[in-house]
C-alpha cells in the first residue's frame, strides 16, 4: 500500500501541460512519499511513452481504458433483478441530484465481487436493450431511438470500463479531476474506505459543456420551425449530463475539495460541491524571478495585458486576442 495514489485522466505522465508539470512537481519535491498513478486513458495505442521522466518515489504505474468495447462478463454474487432495480433508481434519482442510493447501485452493479449483472450484459444483451428502451421513452422529445442508442451506449461505455479498473491500494486518494478519473476515485474510496481528496485547475464540467457545445461530430435532426430553442438537443444532453452527474457524485464523496482559485470555487459550489469541504490553495509563485523586470509598452501610459498559455480551444485564445 502506498502514501497516495494520484488518479489521472489523459494527462501526467504522457501529457505535457500545466497540470501535468504541476503532478510532476508535486511529486518530485516530497521524495518521501509513496505515490502511485492510476491513469484513466482513452486505449492502449492512445499515448505511447511518457513525456516526463518517473520518480522514484513513483513505485506503480496503472492504467484504464474507457475505449475498450471487450467488457468484462464477470458478476459477482448478486441478483440480476435487484441489479437492475439499483440502476433504474439511481439513474432516476441522480436526475435530481440525489445519490442516497448510490451505495447500493455501486455494490449490485459496479462492483466486481457483489455486482448481479456485468457491464458486457449491460451493454450488450436484451436486458440491457429493455432498460435502455425506457430511458428512450423517458426522454420525450422526437429524437430518433437510433441515434439515442449509440449515443447512450458511447456515453456509458467509459463507465463500465472504470467498474474493473485495476484500483492500487493506498492510504489517500487524490483524483485531479472530476469525470472519469473523479468517478474511479469514488469507486476507490468504496472499496477501500480510504478518504478521497479532490484539486482541480480547471472546472471539468465547464470545459466539458464548452467542447460539447461546439462539436461537431454530434447529429442533430434538422428543425425547420422558426422557434427558438434554449436548450441542447437530446444528444448532446445525454452528454453534459453524464458529466455534470459525475462532478456531482465525486463532490458529495470527496472529504476536501481544492482548487486554485475562488472563481473555480464558486463554480464548483455551484455544481453541487459542499461549501463547507471546499478552499482554495493558490499556485505557487517566485517572485523573486520577475524582480528587476521593467515594462517597456508599445505606447507609453497604456495598460498592457499579457496571457501565457497553450495554444488550445479549450484556452479560449480567440476571446483573448479580441480583448
Amino acid at each position: 500500500m502506498v502514501d497516495v495514489c494520484l488518479v489521472l485522466e489523459g494527462t501526467y505522465p504522457y501529457v505535457m501541460g500545466g497540470v501535468s508539470g504541476w503532478v510532476h512537481r508535486l511529486i518530485s519535491s516530497l521524495p518521501n512519499i509513496r505515490f502511485s498513478l492510476l491513469c484513466v486513458l482513452p486505449s492502449s495505442s492512445t499515448y505511447q511513452s511518457a513525456k516526463y521522466p518517473i520518480p522514484q518515489n513513483v513505485e506503480q504505474i496503472s492504467e484504464v481504458y474507457i475505449q475498450d468495447t471487450d467488457l468484462s462478463r464477470r458478476s459477482g454474487g448478486g441478483l440480476k433483478a435487484d441489479a437492475l432495480d439499483a440502476l433504474v433508481t439511481f439513474y432516476r434519482q441522480a436526475q435530481k441530484q440525489d445519490f442516497s442510493s448510490f451505495d447500493r447501485f455501486y455494490e449490485l452493479v459496479c462492483n466486481p465481487e457483489t455486482r448481479g449483472i456485468s457491464p458486457h450484459e449491460l451493454l450488450n444483451t436484451h436486458t440491457g436493450w429493455e432498460l435502455l428502451r425506457q430511458l428512450y421513452d423517458a426522454v420525450g422529445d422526437n429524437t430518433s431511438f437510433i441515434d439515442f442508442y449509440w449515443s447512450w451506449r458511447y456515453a456509458h461505455l467509459p463507465l463500465l470500463n472504470l467498474c474493473d479498473a485495476h484500483i492500487p491500494k493506498a492510504h489517500i486518494y487524490h483524483p485531479i479531476s472530476t469525470g472519469y478519473a473523479g468517478l474511479v476515485s469514488v469507486f476507490a474510496k468504496q472499496r477501500y474506505k480510504r478518504p478521497l481528496i479532490l484539486t482541480e485547475h480547471g472546472i471539468y464540467t465547464n470545459e466539458r459543456r464548452i467542447e460539447i457545445e461546439q462539436s461537431e461530430w454530434f447529429y442533430e435532426q434538422q428543425d425547420h420551425s422558426r422557434a427558438v430553442r434554449r436548450s441542447a438537443g437530446a444528444l448532446k444532453r445525454i452528454w453534459t449530463q453524464k458529466f455534470e452527474l459525475l462532478s456531482a457524485l465525486t463532490y458529495r464523496n470527496c472529504d476536501d475539495i481544492l482548487t486554485i482559485f475562488s472563481g473555480n470555487r464558486k463554480m464548483q459550489i455551484a455544481e453541487g460541491a459542499p461549501i463547507e469541504k471546499t478552499r482554495v490553495i493558490h499556485n505557487g509563485i517566485s517572485i523573486e524571478r520577475f524582480i528587476g523586470l521593467s515594462s517597456r509598452p508599445s505606447q507609453p501610459d497604456t495598460f498592457q495585458v499579457g496571457m501565457v498559455g497553450r495554444v488550445v480551444s479549450i484556452k479560449d485564445i480567440k476571446t483573448y486576442t479580441c480583448m
